[in-house]
């Protein structure tokens, strides 16, 4: 799921250039671009509603700085941050204005950080709360209406190209590397402790 940013961008340059003579280049401009986009509204945001040039502008520049890769390409640690940076504006937007579309924009956006990195599902949880515990039944409802829509098309789209018994057997074999890695860091760790209590001792 975390390639479907890259993927588009990749379509785009192949459908009009019929070639991968530069993509790599073109790849890298496209993240560069996308990053910059993302501190631009950032820092239009943050000044146009809490009226603080200078600090909008130290924002966007250390949200430009502070990044997950050295290199701002369209791959999943940098999508996640893109799509939850927005998701926080929009929904930063929603509470200044109460208007539905940042709702909206805010569940698009999640839903873009999930698929980024499926972990950020605990984000959509917790704005969800956020939502309930200042009383905002509604647009928690909307929240969640647009996020089952977008997952349920994505999965629509996953299912057209393999089947679910596929599907299934794909999140179990995840699944299973996953647990494999957790419980060989876990004997990694009780190793160490061995080792480091018996040298201690000695």
């Amino acid at each position: 799921t975390s390639a479907f940013l890259g993927a588009f961008f990749i379509k785009l340059y192949m459908w009009l250039f019929h070639t991968t003579t530069g993509l790599v280049l073109y790849m890298q401009i496209i993240g560069v671009l996308l990053d910059l986009s993302v501190a631009s509204l950032l820092f239009q945001t943050v000044k146009k509603h809490l009226n603080t040039p200078n600090t909008a502008f130290f924002m966007a520049w250390l949200y430009l700085l502070v990044s997950p890769k050295d290199f701002p390409t369209a791959d999943y640690a940098n999508m996640q941050v893109w799509f939850s940076t927005l998701a926080c504006i929009m929904l930063f937007l929603y509470f200044k204005t109460e208007k539905k579309r940042f709702i909206i924009g805010t569940a698009v956006f999640l839903c873009g950080a999930v698929l980024s990195y499926p972990s950020s599902l605990l984000v959509c949880f917790g704005v969800a709360i956020l939502l309930l515990c200042r009383k905002q039944y509604k647009s928690t409802a909307l929240l969640t209406g647009v996020c089952f829509l977008i997952g349920g098309a994505y999965l629509g789209h996953i299912f057209l190209q393999i089947s679910p018994t596929e599907f299934l057997e794909n999140v179990k074999n995840v699944a299973h590397k996953y647990l494999f890695f957790a419980m060989t860091i876990k004997r990694e760790k009780n190793s160490l402790a061995i080792k480091f209590t018996i040298s201690d001792i000695l």
